[in-house]
């Protein structure tokens, strides 16, 4: 009997950003002075557009070995107002 065994791939996904990249983003930026320093967001908010998502993640195999959530919320204008990380 043949047996079946399944094949894994390692992949890496989405924007990464690295210390450095995210000391680059202070309050009160724009979203271009952003998008020049760290490139454009993975996820633009669905429902809202002043939020953008830079998702970043790596599997080895079947196992998650890194991920990475960047969050950043504009206001009106613009104008960066929240930064979070998970």
């Amino acid at each position: 009997m043949l047996q079946c065994i399944p094949q894994y791939s390692d992949i890496k996904q989405g924007n990464y950003l690295n210390e450095y990249d995210i000391e680059k983003i202070r309050i009160g930026m724009t979203k271009l002075e952003i998008s020049s320093n760290i490139g454009t967001p993975t996820l633009e908010g669905f429902l809202n557009p002043k939020i953008w998502y830079y998702i970043f993640y790596y599997r080895s195999g079947n196992k998650m070995v890194e991920h990475q959530i960047l969050t950043l919320k504009f206001d009106a204008h613009d104008v960066l107002v929240t930064i979070s990380r998970r």
